[in-house]
């Protein structure tokens, strides 16, 4: 079975944390002993334990609903989710990382579904989530089930890395994207932000720069009736005057009408 819920990069950091003591936490499956190193409690971390920047202004203004943390690791982003409201599941092939995003939330007093799950094993449901998080998180062969597992008008936020940070550290291509790749996966969603730029990576944090996409996109769009005129509502039918002409409200929005 293959997880790619981390990526190889820290394959290395893991190999030299084997000769140190191995945290108590049973092991549910042998392959999530690889990541011991990455989650391992002593030394120095080597990714952000903040939730993810882009994600924070994604939320900002949105309503609460039910979220998705794909890949969750410890928490860091289910665990903001979960304070502002939203009612979270996370789940990651780590069981060490996911012992600690349930005592962190307790920690915290939030409620988090966090399970210890593969891609593969986890029901993503349909039409289940208002968000799905994807940070860090290589998803193309699970887009069948995220999108039928998106609530109308729920929004999915990714930030990964373009194929071209494979030149600056050691990365998974399958966990890469190229020009655009984002856009053309969602093609069939609104596309509400889209940005491809040189930042500071928000996972594997030693690293000063790395080339980063980052994507907020909507499955379907809020419909509404009437129209808008000059700040203020008007049922549908509804006619003004504008200069010399008139216009009338439709349901596709205002005509002009004919003398």
């Amino acid at each position: 079975m293959k997880h790619r819920f981390l990526f190889p990069l820290f394959v290395a950091v893991c190999l030299q944390a084997q000769d140190a003591a191995k945290p108590a936490v049973q092991q549910s499956e042998p392959e999530a002993g690889d990541y011991y190193g990455a989650y391992a409690p002593s030394g120095e971390s080597v990714f952000n334990h903040n939730p993810n920047g882009f994600l924070v202004e994604c939320v900002r203004n949105r309503k609460p609903g039910k979220a998705l943390d794909v890949g969750m690791g410890s928490g860091r982003n289910a665990l903001y989710l979960a304070s502002h409201g939203w009612d979270v599941t996370g789940f990651d092939i780590a069981d060490v990382a996911v012992v600690q995003a349930r005592k962190k939330a307790k920690k915290l007093g939030v409620r988090l579904n966090a399970i210890v799950k593969s891609d593969t094993d986890f029901d993503f449901g349909t039409n289940q989530w208002d968000l799905i998080v994807l940070t860090c998180q290589p998803f193309r062969d699970l887009l069948p089930k995220l999108k039928p597992s998106l609530r109308e008008v729920g929004i999915v936020v990714i930030e990964n890395f373009h194929r071209d940070t494979m030149r600056d550290r050691l990365l998974d291509g399958d966990a890469t994207y190229r020009n655009n790749e984002l856009l053309d996966l969602f093609s069939d969603f609104r596309i509400l932000r889209y940005e491809d730029t040189v930042a500071r990576p928000d996972w594997g944090i030693e690293f000063p720069k790395n080339r980063l996409v980052r994507l907020e996109a909507q499955k379907g769009d809020i419909q509404r009736s009437g129209c808008d005129w000059k700040g203020v509502a008007k049922p549908t039918a509804t006619k003004v005057q504008w200069g010399v002409m008139k216009l009338v409200c439709t349901d596709t929005g205002w005509i002009r009408v004919e003398k």
